[in-house]
């Protein structure tokens, strides 16, 4: 986007001029025929032959540059659809709002709250207006409910059954486009907000799990960024299997450092690593003290914020991992920005390692950059798994 800018700044004035000289010939404007005479001492025969002499060298030059300017743009980050459709009977569409809000539209920290999905409320809807949403809720909380007849028309839906019961339905393949469909249904509101609450973690996870999936399928890897793959395997002994506009910025392997960063700024991957880790090591404090010793170093001494800091022990592409979600901040008062860490050990190569991603965007909304960064976290791959 910088190189975009610097053509603007410097092409666009050349090419404005060029332009008015050649309206100049054409129109003859006596005020800028004064001005011309008096800032440079040409007549008009020399301007005519010396301008389409400058014209025709700066053609190539502004084509070269504007060529390259946009083929370096690319989208900020993947619009990655987080809508779900949710169907209801018109009657209780009040009633099941703030109660699906609860369980599906958790809120993360950036530091400003943002939704990790977006419910979208329908009553009675019909199969074609759902067509667009990959993800579906559809609860029936009367026996005698309209919605119960759509339920009825989905594979594994319910058959001649009052049991309070939710199921999960797949409708094609995730990755090319099949969605996924809770279907709820029961005698009663009070019932079925009951079994869903107790199943409310697990749903969300299925959800956020899938949506994983179908996120890597909307990054863009090309032949340049394989050989960056395999170049990256050979000389760290990792790498990604997706390697999106992310870039290799900075590397040390006395350090066993490694930053990435896309043309434009503002989305950030970095990992380290330790030879012959020790397990004990995966813990909040030796995370907190190592991302910061390596922030300090590479990222202008952010560090991070404990005041918004979420740890969780659990398992990351196979691996015994604590995943922690939190903010980091620096001194400035406008600096800050959510960030996700992975610390988990291999027993392939024996190594512990860190994969951090983290943004900086202010003024916007930071989750539409930072899911990007955690897909491309979940392709991470070692010399022992690449295919």
């Amino acid at each position: 986007m910088m190189l975009f800018t610097l053509v603007l700044i410097v092409i666009v004035p050349f090419v404005l001029i060029a332009l008015l000289f050649r309206l100049q010939r054409i129109f003859q404007w006596g005020w800028l025929e004064k001005l011309l005479q008096k800032t440079d001492r040409l007549n008009e025969r020399r301007r005519r032959r010396y301008i389409p002499v400058i014209e025709v060298l700066f053609i190539p030059v502004i084509v070269v540059l504007v060529y390259l300017s946009f083929r370096n743009i690319k989208p900020e980050h993947p619009r990655f659809d987080n809508r779900i459709a949710v169907v209801v009977d018109a009657a209780d569409i009040n009633y099941w709002g703030p109660v699906l809000s609860r369980q599906f539209e958790r809120i993360v920290r950036t530091p400003q709250p943002e939704k990790q999905f977006q419910l979208v409320l329908f009553n009675d809807a019909k199969p074609s207006q759902l067509a667009g949403y990959n993800y579906q809720i559809v609860l029936a909380s009367r026996a005698s409910s309209p919605v119960r007849a759509l339920i009825s028309e989905l594979p594994g839906g319910p058959a001649d059954t009052a049991e309070t019961e939710i199921r999960l339905i797949r409708r094609g393949d995730a990755v090319n486009g099949g969605r996924l469909v809770i279907a709820g249904w029961a005698d009663s509101p009070d019932c079925l907000q009951v079994e869903l609450e107790r199943r409310g973690d697990e749903l969300f996870a299925q959800i956020e799990e899938d949506a994983m999936t179908c996120r890597r399928g909307a990054l863009f890897t090309s032949r340049k960024e394989a050989a960056v793959t395999r170049d990256l395997l050979e000389r760290f002994g990792w790498s990604f299997t997706k390697f999106a506009d992310m870039e290799l910025v900075e590397s040390s392997e006395d350090a066993s450092f490694a930053a990435f960063s896309p043309f434009s700024p503002g989305r950030y991957l970095f990992v380290h690593w330790v030879e012959n880790g020790d397990t004990a090591l995966i813990n909040p404090r030796w995370m907190i003290e190592t991302r910061n010793r390596l922030c300090d170093q590479y990222y202008d001494s952010t560090y991070v914020d404990r005041h918004f800091f979420q740890p969780k022990r659990t398992t990351f592409l196979g691996r015994t991992a604590l995943v922690t979600r939190g903010l980091w901040a620096d001194d400035r008062p406008t600096s800050g920005g959510p960030f996700v860490n992975y610390l988990f050990y291999d027993p392939g190569d024996r190594r512990l390692y860190m994969i951090d991603v983290f943004v900086f965007r202010p003024g916007q909304d930071k989750l539409p950059f930072l899911q990007p960064l955690e897909v491309l976290a979940h392709t991470f791959i070692t010399v022992r798994e690449q295919p």
